[in-house]
């Protein structure tokens, strides 16, 4: 196992654990099929909520090691991430796909904590 995934559906900065820490996003557009790719045969944790468990799920169907977290604080290091952003009418509980109008981004990155 190389290292940890973390799925995000939002950055905030509840996620640092430290209030004194620098912090630096490094964040780009991806793909479904890219954000697969770097998920496989990795750990993932997911904190994703919202109706979007699903494409956690989905994201990490190659995965070494899937876990869900109700909540995750980021220490001193870099924490690979992908952040799943919806937009669109809100998911209902237990929501297996997007409707219509729903529209997903995809943004694979790095969080480092200084």
């Amino acid at each position: 196992m190389d290292h940890k995934v973390y799925i995000l559906n939002a950055i905030s900065l509840n996620l640092i654990g430290n209030n004194n820490s620098k912090v630096d996003f490094l964040m780009a557009r991806s793909s479904m099929e890219e954000a697969k790719m770097w998920a496989s045969g990795k750990e993932v944790i997911s904190v994703v909520r919202h109706g979007l468990q699903f494409i956690a799920e989905e994201i990490a169907r190659e995965c070494y090691l899937f876990e869900e977290k109700s909540e995750v604080k980021f220490g001193k290091g870099a924490h690979d991430v992908i952040v799943v952003q919806y937009r669109g009418p809100r998911l209902p509980e237990g929501a297996a796909r997007l409707p219509k109008e729903g529209k997903l981004e995809i943004w694979e990155g790095i969080i480092r904590v200084y």
